[in-house]
């Protein structure tokens, strides 16, 4: 049936193809591990590259977080989470040091959580993969079930494939994270999620095409609502100060034009500015300065007073 639908089309199909568009086939734990590990592990050399100064910092900021983002999601979205979530946490923390290397600054804290936030939330857009990988894999297994009427498992049943049971451990890993999740976007069970989106209508399509931007929202809302919990007010402050448009602007331009085009320092006060980091060259807060102040009567007498009150 595959290779007729192909035909239709005047496509053929290719094999060793695996590092460009392939993943991993079959549910043996020790070769999908071995696999998953060799495919994070070819990630390394481009972000060696990247966290060098042979590249533009703004070109480097831009590749990176394309790394960090899509690659990452295609395989979250082939493989279950239980595989993929602990090789992906450590691909985050690889990113987070390229970017460190190369713009020459350290995220910790606060500006850890503004560095991970979407630029939608007033962050730099380098998002946890991880973190996204339960979503990634259920909205791949949503878009695939409704196709099943095209096989001949279009009236089998399939709660006891792998698949679904990975589908079931995913969706409680969600629900722990996030218990108020609305059943209307994520049903509680696997099967519940079988029966909703394996249905060929336009409202099950629409559903599965939307659940992966609602689900991965909702869970990098509830994180940084957590951590901003353990937040300064001031720090809460600056986070809700950079949700705006004009905050992601600079983030998201490529350099194509002079005018969108930024030098290595001004990409580097760009991000810092963006995750409240301190530039180790500048002063963390003013200092107590003396100053002149003059009477008519009398001759001037220094003075010292806080510039900042």
């Amino acid at each position: 049936y595959f290779n007729q639908q192909i035909a239709k089309f005047g496509l053929a199909t290719t094999t060793s193809c695996l590092p460009m568009l392939g993943s991993v086939v079959g549910w043996d734990d020790e070769a999908m591990k071995e696999w998953i590990r060799r495919k994070v592990e070819s990630w390394k050399p481009a972000l060696e590259l990247l966290g060098s100064q042979d590249v533009p910092a703004q070109v480097s900021l831009l590749m990176m977080r394309w790394i960090a983002t899509a690659r990452p999601n295609f395989l979250a979205r082939a493989l279950p989470p239980s595989s993929t979530r602990q090789p992906l946490r450590t691909h985050d923390e690889a990113v987070q040091r390229s970017v460190e290397k190369r713009l020459s600054l350290s995220f910790e804290g606060f500006s850890k959580l503004m560095f991970g936030l979407p630029m939608s939330m007033g962050g730099t857009g380098f998002t946890s993969a991880a973190q996204a990988a339960a979503a990634s894999f259920l909205a791949s297994v949503a878009t695939t079930l409704p196709n099943l009427r095209h096989t001949p498992h279009a009236e089998d049943n399939i709660l006891n494939l792998p698949t679904i049971t990975a589908v079931g451990d995913a969706i409680e890993w969600i629900r722990e994270l996030d218990p108020d999740c609305l059943d209307d976007l994520l049903p509680r069970s696997a099967a519940e999620f079988v029966s909703k989106f394996r249905k060929p209508d336009n409202a099950a399509c629409n559903a599965s095409l939307v659940l992966y931007k609602k689900l991965c929202m909702r869970l990098t809302t509830k994180h940084a609502t957590t951590q901003l919990q353990n937040c300064t007010e001031e720090e809460k402050a600056v986070q809700r100060s950079r949700v705006t448009p004009y905050s992601a602007a600079p983030l998201r331009a490529y350099p194509l034009t002079s005018e969108c085009s930024l030098t290595d320092n001004e990409t580097r006060f760009m991000v810092a500015h963006a995750t409240n980091s301190l530039l180790p060259e500048l002063p963390s807060h003013c200092q107590q300065l003396p100053v002149l102040t003059a009477h008519a009567s009398t001759s001037a007498t220094p003075s010292t007073v806080d510039p900042l009150n």
